[in-house]
């Protein structure tokens, strides 16, 4: 019996060590769960108070929403009561007027130039004496002195 009881006793010995360490893990254990239990309530605390912000927020922009519609349709009326509505399509009559009559005259300058350029002589015309000189004529100019006398006879009419 004394021999079964050192045997046990023993064993309770080398088992008390395995014991303080399940007695220290179950003290661990309950620490984590206790700080686990306080992060979950915090962060549903946390997302209760999102929430109600974030229905605030909706209610406000339904709010800011509804304001400045109401600002539209009294500035509307305003708008229209002071006579700026006719005035604004008269300016754009007048801005449309302005905008067809600086067109059209694009167009003239366009076809004046247009006709310079056909009317100016070309290169053929005035390389050649002959049409060269047909052309001072029909413009009245003095046909250009050739022969040294002509040269001489117009630097005395100077």
């Amino acid at each position: 019996m004394e021999k079964s009881l050192t045997t046990l006793v023993g064993m309770l010995e080398q088992m008390n060590p395995e014991i303080e360490r399940e007695k220290r893990d179950e003290v661990d254990a309950k620490d984590y769960l206790e700080m686990l239990e306080r992060t979950y309530a915090e962060a549903g605390g946390k997302l209760k108070t999102a929430r109600s912000e974030l229905e605030r927020a909706q209610r406000d922009m339904a709010r800011a929403s509804q304001q400045r519609e109401q600002a539209d349709r009294q500035a509307e009326a305003a708008r229209r009561a002071a006579g700026l509505a006719t005035q604004t399509s008269s300016l754009t009559v007048a801005l449309k007027a302005m905008q067809d009559a600086a067109q059209k005259d694009l167009a003239s300058a366009d076809a004046q130039m247009s006709k310079a350029r056909l009317l100016r002589p070309t290169r053929p015309e005035e390389d050649d004496p002959n049409i060269a000189a047909a052309l001072r004529a029909a413009s009245g100019q003095p046909p250009v002195p050739t022969s040294l006398s002509d040269r001489l006879a117009a630097l005395k009419a100077r």
